[in-house]
């Protein structure tokens, strides 16, 4: 877990543990399952007002995800992610939604964004 928390790259870990590289990549692999399972649950809300009653800026972006099959061809299906930025704190938090339109989007932002935030997006 300590090498998986503090970014090592799976080589690094297999040469300085003297584990297998199997062992080492289920290993990190079942890590990354457990957060993201726990994540959506710890999120806290983001923006809101500031000590000074400003609205607290914060940035919205979405994003698609693909890769051709086998390299060539057409595009298979696309991963669909919204992520939102505190432009102060640089707090944030991202969705991987099944689509990126607004009957989607906003029940998320209007859960995990406080009220009086100054959202912007690209949009």
């Amino acid at each position: 877990m300590y090498y998986c928390a503090t970014d090592r790259q799976q080589k690094d870990v297999v040469i300085e543990t003297s584990v297998c590289a199997d062992i080492i990549s289920d290993w990190f692999e079942f890590l990354r399952d457990i957060i993201a399972k726990h994540m959506p649950e710890s999120f806290e809300t983001i923006g809101g007002l500031d000590e000074n009653n400003n609205p607290i800026i914060v940035e919205i972006d979405k994003l698609q995800f693909s890769k051709r099959k086998n390299n060539r061809g057409r595009i298979g299906n696309p991963a669909c992610v919204s992520d939102k930025v505190e432009r102060e704190t640089r707090k944030c938090f991202a969705v991987i939604a099944e689509n990126l339109s607004r009957s989607v989007l906003m029940p998320i932002i209007c859960n995990k964004i406080a009220t009086g935030s100054h959202i912007i997006s690209d949009q």
